[in-house]
């Protein structure tokens, strides 16, 4: 990647396409988590681990969600979820398929969302990015990743080796995975062996070895980490509450992703843009809705609005009011 001397320069491109930045703001991101990652790898979230959260509180997340008035109704169909702009989709482990979404419009404001885990991005946005692929086909999310990590180690002194990000995104394809059984401790593996361990992912993850979506726009929340930088600014309890490696993202060696997206039938992209949360309520508004899930590292982009955010600190949000 040609990188500018100056930070006056905003547009960059290497062999995945042009990075062009929009604005740039000085953001305080930090990753705050509810619960965490080992309970779900484990299935061993009890009921008192369902935490109610009102969406001002996780406007972007990333998840294990459900909907229901009660604690009881959640419980045992706790699946993917994902909030954006405050708004929650999730798709229930109660082998439906079929996802969920509440918007949080007016008459609504006293609404919750339920969780067991969760991971929001928070303290706004460093940096709103439009990424055009160059490549024939579009562009592996692994590959935008470690392209925004380039290019933030020599240019952001304030770069850690984790970003947020939030999309607008244009999927030319859609590779996804779906925790199919709530992993709750009612329904933790008999063998005792976490759900990712090879005997049980097959019963348990629903893995896409084919594109399930084609030419589709998406909104995505996640959290990627360099892992060929030096993170031991963070703390390492705080961080393995967030991360692990997917299964069917074992090949991954320099970057560890965690995203999740809510998935519409294709809107076009903007050519310009200033705004990331009006194109995302555009999208909640005026689309149709046709999934939502994981989405694993080989999905590709054609072009996407990315808000992207700093992270300089994990927070552990141990408060969990019923």
């Amino acid at each position: 990647m040609q990188l500018p001397a100056q930070p006056g320069i905003t547009r960059i491109e290497d062999q995945h396409g042009s990075f062009e930045r929009i604005r740039s703001d000085k953001a305080d991101g930090v990753v705050k988590v509810i619960g965490n990652v080992n309970n779900v790898l484990r299935a061993s979230i009890e009921r008192k681990d369902v935490c109610l959260r009102h969406p001002a509180e996780i406007r972007y997340s990333i998840g294990l969600g459900a909907l229901g008035d009660q604690i009881e109704d959640c419980y045992p169909k706790l699946g993917e979820m994902i909030t954006v702009d405050g708004n929650m989709y999730c798709l229930p482990a109660d082998g439906k398929d079929s996802p969920d979404c509440l918007r949080f419009d007016k008459g609504v404001e006293k609404a919750t969302i339920k969780t067991a885990f969760n991971v929001s991005v928070s303290g706004g946005f460093d940096d709103l990015i439009l990424f055009k692929s160059s490549e024939k086909g579009g562009t592996n999310m692994a590959s935008v990743y470690r392209s925004l990590f380039d290019m933030y180690r020599s240019r952001r002194p304030d770069y850690k080796g984790v970003i947020g990000v939030v999309a607008r995104a244009q999927m030319s394809g859609i590779y996804g995975s779906a925790v199919k059984i709530s992993p709750v401790k009612d329904f933790a593996p008999k063998n005792g062996e976490m759900i990712t361990d090879a005997s049980n992912v097959s019963e348990w993850f629903e893995l896409d070895k084919e594109p399930r979506h084609k030419d589709v726009t998406a909104l995505i929340c996640g959290v990627g980490v360099d892992l060929t930088a030096d993170l031991s600014a963070f703390s390492k309890d705080r961080f393995n509450a967030v991360f692990y490696v997917h299964p069917a993202n074992i090949g991954a060696k320099t970057e560890l992703l965690h995203e999740h997206a809510v998935i519409f039938s294709a809107m076009p992209l903007p050519e310009k843009a200033a705004s990331l949360e009006a194109e995302i309520r555009g999208v909640i508004e005026n689309g149709r809705m046709i999934d939502m899930r994981h989405i694993l590292d080989n999905s590709t982009v054609t072009g996407a609005l990315i808000g992207v955010s700093y992270i300089q600190e994990f927070l552990l949000d141990d408060r969990c009011p019923r």
